[in-house]
């Protein structure tokens, strides 16, 4: 099942993509920063979740295919925001931060704990507005909800901002179908070959740098 984590992983790299198929016992483990960067993205999200009162969080399942039909329950009972919804059509899984139904249909938001939006969250959103429309349910708007750097501690009430990004999600459609039919580098007998560059620290760092290197 391709997920939104390892299908970023393979526009970043095919390779680390491959191994950590195949082989993530050579992952090097998280170090403290990236434990902490988790932690401090589990806060934003639960500080975002704030903004939606009425929100509906799907529970949360050891096997994240057993979210799905908890997702399909909410919405046939009429829930209008769900937090991790959970769609797996076509061997393709996704959980998302915030689905909130409004006057126009569905918005799909992605929570971030940037100040902006970044190159590398197009590709995550769009990922995310492939899946949602292949189990079929439309979707009319697709942002990103990060910090807003305007906004100073005490008074949180304007802690988000929302940026709109469906065009440049949609933009990305066609490379994500394309991703999501190419089973190359899973069904590839021997790693793919990837001298190390800046594909290994941008946009994320690679876990298999300093334990398997080139190839």
């Amino acid at each position: 099942m391709l997920t939104k984590t390892a299908y970023l992983a393979y526009v970043q790299c095919p390779k680390a993509f491959w191994l950590d198929a195949h082989q993530p016992e050579l992952a090097a483990p998280p170090d403290p920063a990236a434990q902490r960067r988790l932690q401090a993205g589990n806060e934003i999200d639960r500080l975002a979740r704030a903004q939606f009162p009425d929100g509906v969080g799907v529970a949360y399942r050891p096997h994240p295919t057993d979210m799905v039909p908890l997702t399909q329950q909410a919405l046939v009972e009429g829930a209008t925001t769900l937090f991790q919804a959970t769609f797996a059509p076509d061997d393709l899984l996704v959980k998302v931060d915030v689905l909130t139904q409004t006057a126009v249909g569905w918005h799909l938001i992605e929570v971030k704990s940037t100040t902006s939006v970044k190159n590398e969250h197009l590709p995550d959103l769009a990922f995310q507005l492939y899946v949602v429309e292949q189990a079929g349910l439309p979707v009319a708007q697709a942002s990103v909800m990060h910090l807003n750097k305007a906004c100073c501690y005490p008074d949180l009430g304007n802690l988000f901002t929302i940026t709109d990004c469906t065009e440049a999600a949609r933009a990305l459609l066609p490379t994500v179908a394309d991703g999501c039919g190419d089973d190359a580098a899973t069904t590839a007998v021997s790693t793919p070959s990837a001298a190390i560059g800046r594909h290994c620290t941008q946009p994320y760092d690679c876990a298999f740098t300093t334990t398997v290197g080139t190839a």
